[in-house]
């Protein structure tokens, strides 16, 4: 049976729900009377204000014999270098054991 090739992977539809989330947030925040208002505060005392957000996204797959969940994920490249500024060692350079040393 054929792939059909308009039908995304679910690598491709887990990626685009995932857009959207983010693409969600971002106007949450950016259209927020709360978050400008605070922000206002913050610049009228003499501060410039960058608002930087990390948005930490688990997805886990759930086995559909036990209920388990688990986390298929790979590290790339922007991982290894925001783990890297944020003084954390990547899971490799920690001897590959999560929380290790």
């Amino acid at each position: 049976m054929e792939k059909d090739p308009d039908t995304p992977s679910p690598d491709e539809r887990l990626k685009s729900l995932v857009h959207d989330l983010a693409m969600t947030l971002n106007e949450v925040f950016s259209e927020s009377d709360a978050v400008r208002e605070a922000i206002s505060r913050i610049e009228q005392e003499g501060y410039e204000v960058e608002l930087i957000m990390a948005s930490i996204t688990r997805i886990l797959r759930k086995n559909k014999e036990t209920g388990e969940s688990f986390l298929a994920y790979e590290f790339n490249a922007f991982d290894h270098d925001f783990l890297r500024e944020m003084k954390i060692l990547p899971p490799e350079e920690k001897g590959g054991q999560p929380g290790g040393e």
